[in-house]
């Protein structure tokens, strides 16, 4: 399982804010909801079905 960390920092009014994302590969989140199994869908959001 590959997973990608970006990160981010910037300065904006004296205060330092970081942001981080994750990134992962079709595969693995074919895998972590079992290939988009129904009983993983927790509703629909504006992209599309959100699963858990």
């Amino acid at each position: 399982m590959k997973i990608t960390i970006f990160t981010s920092k910037f300065e904006d009014e004296g205060e330092i804010t970081s942001i981080e994302t994750l990134k992962y590969n079709f595969g693995t989140i074919e895998i972590a909801t079992d290939n988009f199994a129904d009983s993983n869908k927790l509703g629909k959001g504006g992209f599309g079905a959100v699963y858990q």
